[in-house]
């Protein structure tokens, strides 16, 4: 045998996971053996087809287990997303708008405001991902948004100017008191805390010279944000949290949002070097003038998109639609977006540090983020943003 057939004949050996749908088409693929033995061995045939159909039927081969392929090949979007066909959308296992209506009617009621009628209905799309989004809008100006697949992601919030505009009793509290009524009000709702393990707790301060890390713990505010997480020994996901902002005194709540988006449980089969390598693999396909500085790299979890794809696929244009203006160096019927399914798995940030400055004197991100699938190795998506915040988090 020669090296490709050792390790595959190795690798592919009993005992090895192989997806199902790719097992039927090896049996199928292999019944013409007898006829191939006369001008190759068998064990080569076999071998060599397995190969050929990990290779095209979106088959990962990572170690000594065959793992399905998560990253499919993005829709590219142009222009707003204002010219939506909403008959395509409706057929896509979505609630009707009178379903949609039922709903937002119960978590009116859910919420206190049974008494609330609905003024508008709309249906809305990402132009990111494939969310499908209902958004409603009573005549008191409260808004309710959901999942229209029926997905656990819902939202309603209520313009605070208003109440605040109103001679209402406004209590100070601090930190510790606000996570104690972000509790209470949690309960009072119906929903129930112990799986979250990670707290959040935000005032509202109008004060330029207020230190986050260090003020908060003293101050004392009327206006909080309360952000209840679950975090998982790789990292916090996002996406499996309760939000409220909140007034104290009355206790009015004029925003609580709800998701429940589980993650994967992928397991951890790329190393931190070789998702390190996959990335600058990735950074020498690109046409730019900037240096890389330093790389970090940890362990995380996130949600797939298709920022990565486009500083890939175009980097040219991913840097006038970041940095560039509208009108001045790309239109905005031009702008350009990739839709991605957006399942949250197990990752590897690997973030490179340039300078701010490119050799031409442009501006470029001094951090970029891309996250490498911690079980296929596959660049999954990618941040500008993602390092700078997990810096702001260690202050």
């Amino acid at each position: 045998m020669d090296d490709l057939e050792k390790k595959l004949y190795h690798d592919l050996s009993s005992g090895v996971d192989v997806p199902d749908k790719i097992k039927t088409i090896i049996e199928e693929s292999l019944k013409d053996t007898n006829i191939k033995k006369k001008k190759y061995p068998f064990l080569k045939v076999a071998l060599v087809t397995c190969a050929c159909l990990i290779l095209t039927v979106g088959i990962v081969y990572a170690g000594t287990k065959v793992y399905d392929a998560i990253w499919k090949e993005p829709e590219k979007v142009v222009g707003p997303e204002d010219n939506v066909n909403e008959e395509d959308i409706m057929n896509k296992n979505t609630m009707t708008e009178e379903e949609g209506k039922e709903k937002a009617k119960k978590i009116l009621k859910d919420f206190g405001y049974e008494n609330e009628i609905i003024k508008s209905i709309n249906i809305e799309t990402n132009a990111q991902n494939y969310d499908i989004i209902w958004k409603c809008e009573t005549q008191n100006d409260i808004f309710v948004e959901f999942d229209a697949k029926g997905n656990e992601y819902l939202a309603i919030s209520y313009d605070e100017r208003k109440i605040l505009s109103e001679n209402i009793p406004k209590k100070q509290i601090d930190k510790k008191e606000a996570e104690t009524l972000a509790r209470r009000i949690c309960e009072k709702y119906g929903y129930e805390l112990s799986k979250y393990n990670k707290v959040y707790t935000i005032p509202y301060v109008d004060n330029n010279s207020f230190k986050w890390g260090t003020d908060e713990k003293e101050t004392k505010a009327y206006q909080w944000n309360v952000i209840f997480s679950k975090t998982y020994e790789n990292g916090i996901n996002s996406f499996e949290n309760i939000r409220i902002s909140f007034i104290a005194g009355v206790e009015v709540v004029y925003y609580f949002m709800y998701e429940n988006a589980n993650i994967d449980d992928n397991p951890i089969v790329i190393e931190e070097e070789e998702a390190k390598k996959i990335v600058l693999e990735a950074e020498q396909k690109i046409q730019s003038d900037y240096e890389i500085e330093n790389m970090y790299v940890n362990l995380d979890i996130a949600q797939m998109n298709g920022d990565a794809y486009l500083r890939m696929e175009d980097y040219n244009l991913y840097s006038k639609q970041y940095y560039g203006n509208i009108r001045e160096d790309f239109k905005d019927e031009e702008y350009t977006r990739y839709r991605t399914d957006n399942p949250v798995r197990k990752v590897w940030m690997v973030t490179i540090e340039c300078n701010e400055v490119s050799k031409n004197g442009e501006p470029i991100d001094k951090y970029y983020t891309y996250q490498v699938d911690a079980t296929t190795g596959e660049i999954t998506g990618g941040s500008h943003i993602y390092y700078l915040l997990r810096l702001q988090d260690k202050l």
